[in-house]
């Protein structure tokens, strides 16, 4: 047996392998992630990428609409709502998908079919909700 390697034949001690896992609970930004790392082997994309897409898209831009009302509460005030939408989508993926998160996730999802439409839905869906987003601010606004 190689060293580091934990494999075993026995059905009891696999079965006891498994339940000793922890158990996570997994959402879409996972599958967001999860998908975006299994697509890095075919393109220049990564989980990363795909989670900053995301939240630069959905919440960073429209959010940068609001800054009149942050700008009451003073400058520093602004500095920080600018760093944490700037900032949050390069500290979030570094401090949740450790290794363990990453191959729960590769457990979770190893039976998920990747296809090129599932991943121009994935990559193309931010750009729809930011317009629609955009589109419903006008209209609430004006």
């Amino acid at each position: 047996m190689k060293r580091g390697i934990n494999k075993t034949d026995n059905y009891f001690e696999r079965n006891r392998q498994k339940s000793s896992q922890k158990n996570y609970r997994f959402y879409f930004f996972d599958y967001l992630y999860f998908k975006g790392e299994q697509w890095y082997k075919k393109a220049p994309c990564t989980g990363d990428f795909v989670l900053c897409e995301y939240w630069y898209l959905i919440v960073a831009i429209p959010a940068f609409v609001f800054t009149d009302e942050v700008s009451r509460l003073g400058d520093y005030a602004v500095i920080a709502y600018y760093a944490l939408l700037i900032l949050f989508p390069f500290i979030f993926p570094t401090i949740r998908y450790r290794k363990d998160r990453k191959s729960a996730l590769v457990r979770h999802y190893r039976h998920s079919k990747s296809n090129g439409v599932t991943m121009a839905f994935i990559i193309i869906l931010p750009f729809v909700l930011l317009f629609f987003e955009l589109w419903l601010f006008d209209r609430w606004m004006g």
